[in-house]
């Protein structure tokens, strides 16, 4: 057998190697079995982080811990836990011995045994329901930059963020539905912005081009003449805005079946969006879609 070196007896001095149970201690090899029997029950029970909280608080209050809760007073000895979200869980017996002496904390995180599978919610499933969203969430953002002023996008609008709802298992913000638009940027979704044809891709895309149209065009400028259009159906709006170069129409239909602007107007005009020219009598409107539209005027 070679000799150690340095390193190798230093390590030994050093760290702690684990006992080969089956070569050390044959005896206790019984006793490991069904302690891993246990062990695998409990895989069996958790296999995702809800279901491994789920029954790790199930073992807890066999052990006799309760709830934590924030407003009662505690002794040593006494033993609570807190449920994070139903993913995470911390416990703890209340010690007797002072801070300054120490703590012991034990950690670990849940690895369940699974697939985690590319996220792609259930409601994008449907097609016809997922472009009317898409065309909805547009619409209103139309409808925003049609407004004088400077135009703001909270965070998440440009990727289609949903609401969250998970303030509701904080005790602090629960009470407070204004969280319900302020969840984690989910980084996971801005990263599909570059894939063609995802909900993300359509609406920042969508939303760019809004941006970049209401840049170009003077008829947008502070400026511009703004007044609402009376098009004879309440379902719509339509604000016109116009300067000493163009006339701009912006029509709204806040309604989920096609209605018609009721209007005469003279000439031929340019859809800002599709780049098709128009003749506006009477026109009509998809269910919660819009229509950007603009005529050059006379010399």
């Amino acid at each position: 057998m070679s000799k150690k070196t340095k390193a190798q007896e230093l390590q030994e001095q050093l760290t702690w190697t684990f006992p080969h149970i089956g070569k050390d201690s044959p005896g206790q090899i019984e006793k490991a079995s069904k302690y891993c029997e246990g062990y695998k029950a409990f895989l069996n029970a958790g296999k995702t982080e809800r279901e491994c909280v789920k029954a790790a608080v199930k073992m807890l209050k066999k052990a006799g811990y309760r709830p934590y809760d924030r407003k009662a007073s505690y002794e040593a000895g006494d033993k609570v836990y807190y449920v994070n979200r139903d993913k995470a869980l911390i416990a703890t017996t209340f010690g007797r011995k002072p801070l300054s002496e120490g703590v012991r904390i034990n950690g670990a995180h849940i690895d369940s045994p699974r697939l985690d599978l590319k996220p792609n919610p259930l409601y994008e499933k449907d097609e016809t329901k997922l472009k009317a969203a898409i065309t909805q969430d547009l619409m209103l953002h139309a409808y925003m930059l049609t407004q004088s002023g400077i135009p703001m996008l909270y965070s998440g609008d440009e990727i289609g963020q949903v609401n969250d709802y998970t303030y509701k298992e904080d005790e602090d913000k629960k009470a407070d539905s204004r969280y319900l638009h302020r969840g984690k940027f989910p980084w996971y979704l801005a990263a599909r912005n570059a894939e063609k044809g995802t909900l993300q891709e359509q609406i920042f895309s969508g939303l760019s081009r809004l941006e970049q149209i209401r840049k170009e065009r003077k008829v947008f400028q502070s400026d511009a003449a703004v007044y609402t259009y009376d098009v004879k159906d309440d379902s719509i709006l339509c604000i016109l805005r116009e300067n000493e170069e163009e006339r701009f129409l912006g029509i709204f239909n806040f309604s989920d079946g096609v209605r018609t602007a009721w209007m005469e107007e003279p000439g031929t005009w340019t859809d800002l969006w599709t780049g098709e020219k128009k003749e506006m009598v009477n026109v009509e409107i998809q269910g919660h879609d819009f229509l950007w539209i603009r005529r050059k005027k006379e010399a």
